[in-house]
């Protein structure tokens, strides 16, 4: 990111291009080597930019472990004879 608190708001030409401030006298249209070259100047004052963070959530935790019961076999009982009269 380069700064340059007098030109705020304001765009000047280098032999990069055009370089338009925001109102704070921030620039971030540069490449990142560009933006170290002019930084070397007193009138720009080159800050690195800083990472941008993950969304923090919630830590993962590991699975219940689910208890399996051993099912019991299937037994059929027997049917009774229909009872014809």
């Amino acid at each position: 990111m380069l700064k340059a608190k007098n030109y705020a708001g304001k765009t000047i030409v280098t032999k990069h291009g055009d370089l338009t401030f925001d109102n704070k006298g921030v620039n971030t249209e540069l490449p990142v080597a560009k933006e170290k070259e002019l930084g070397e100047y007193d009138i720009f004052d080159y800050v690195e930019d800083k990472p941008k963070e993950a969304p923090k959530t919630a830590p993962k935790t590991a699975p219940k472990e689910t208890k399996t019961v051993a099912k019991k076999p299937m037994v059929r009982k027997p049917r009774k004879p229909d009872a014809k009269d």
